[in-house]
């Protein structure tokens, strides 16, 4: 059981492991689990599928229960990104090793600024702070992305194995009001995959709410791929995850 935004008025179960398949039948059978947390009242159950545009498309179509995704995650393998051409702004853009204080600071008034203007922010994301940045840090790659020596924003990922995936998670790719919407983000992204120590297959992968679609064209742009998702599934009797 878990517990959406860490708010008790939304539970819901989330499926670590299973052994049936990511179809619809599988899918609607993962409902059997919820009766054995009634005592905290799921609203929902959350699944890891992969494909999940098709996927979504045969749960409308099968009415067994009702889908919405809930974090898309994209990925793409390092070696790849590499032979990608860079972006028009890279060299306008450099990044450079900060600390985790620095970073949490700039992090969280770059968040601030975001409120009025993305008022569900909060929602899908919140501000990395200094010690969700540690680990970023110590395997350097905790960076202060720059444009003409001014700062524009923080860049993080650390050494993270999950989905099937090896290799690196994003932590935190927040840009300042005054360099947003000028591919800055891109270009710092670029940077930062040619400062992985990575192995030949490890990917660099990270998590994406659906409706925030700045960061999900920002990850795309930068060579990423909608490879699976984090699904809300909600069988019939349950009152699903408000949106």
């Amino acid at each position: 059981i878990r517990f959406r935004g860490q708010d008790i008025e939304k539970p819901f179960v989330d499926i670590i492991a299973t052994s049936l398949a990511p179809d619809s039948a599988g899918v609607a059978a993962l409902g059997e689990v919820l009766p054995h947390f009634s005592d905290f009242a799921p609203l929902c159950l959350r699944v890891n599928l992969p494909d999940p545009d098709q996927a979504l498309r045969a749960l409308a179509a099968s009415d067994a229960v009702h889908a919405t995704p809930d974090l898309l995650i994209v990925a793409r393998p390092v070696a790849e990104m590499l032979e990608l051409p860079l972006d028009d702004r890279y060299d306008d853009v450099t990044i450079a090793p900060c600390d985790p204080a620095f970073a949490a600071e700039r992090v969280a008034a770059i968040y601030e600024e975001l409120t009025p203007s993305r008022p569900k922010l909060a929602q899908w994301a919140t501000p990395a702070d200094a010690d969700s940045l540690e680990d970023a840090a110590e395997q350097g790659l905790l960076f202060d992305v720059r444009v003409d020596a001014a700062s524009a924003g923080i860049v993080a990922a650390e050494r993270d194995d999950s989905y099937g995936l090896a290799g690196f998670c994003m932590q935190e790719v927040a840009i300042d009001h005054a360099h947003r919407g000028q591919r800055v983000g891109v270009a710092a992204l670029q940077r930062l995959a040619r400062e992985l120590p990575s192995n030949a297959d490890d990917v660099l992968w990270g998590h994406i709410h659906p409706d925030n679609v700045p960061s999900l064209r920002n990850a795309q742009e930068s060579g990423r791929k909608v490879v699976t998702a984090h699904v809300w599934v909600t069988p019939a009797g349950y009152g699903g995850m408000p949106s």
